[in-house]
């Protein structure tokens, strides 16, 4: 009875069901790919190579706290530093949306009067640049971007082949 409902499902390895799904085209490739590359001979790395990797962790190790990733800090200045992190964020947002006034701030900033002029003109300026994104039709935002993305890409492409120049002159 389960062997009739089973019928033309394609589960494999069920006796009386349809065979499984025939293989794409992909599958075929990957195995091919996978038999010729299991037959090449397995390289060696360098001699160079466990030396110069020996002296890398080395280096690193010797390195102060400070210097190594953020991770890799002690506990108590990770969370010192993220608190830091908040309240910078928290003291910028304050000031952004103007709930906080900077003559109160601190006695040097006494004289400072323009702050209020220049966040709204900063925010007069943001909102004269919105009106006009929210304007342009969607194909300049899509070439504008393009052309964003081509030169981002070309930039790093061009920082990439100079340092790798200058590195292997180095050498």
């Amino acid at each position: 009875m389960n062997d009739e409902r089973d019928q033309g499902r394609g589960l494999p390895g069920r006796p009386g069901t349809a065979p499984a799904l025939r293989q794409t085209e992909t599958d075929l490739l990957a195995e091919r790919a996978h038999r010729v590359l299991r037959q090449l001979p397995a390289r060696r790395a360098p001699a160079t190579l466990a030396p110069r990797v020996m002296a890398e962790l080395a280096r690193r190790a010797k390195l102060i706290w400070y210097r190594r990733p953020w991770t890799d800090w002690p506990e108590l200045m990770r969370w010192l530093s993220t608190f830091l992190l908040a309240g910078i964020v928290a003291g910028t947002l304050r000031l952004i949306e103007g709930g906080w006034s900077a003559t109160k701030a601190s006695p040097s900033l006494a004289g400072v009067e323009d702050v209020p002029a220049f966040l709204s003109a900063a925010e007069t300026c943001t909102r004269s640049l919105l009106t006009v994104a929210q304007s342009l039709p969607s194909t300049w935002w899509l070439v504008g971007g393009s052309a964003f993305g081509i030169i981002a890409l070309g930039t790093l492409g061009l920082g990439t082949a100079a340092w790798r120049l200058v590195r292997s002159s180095a050498q």
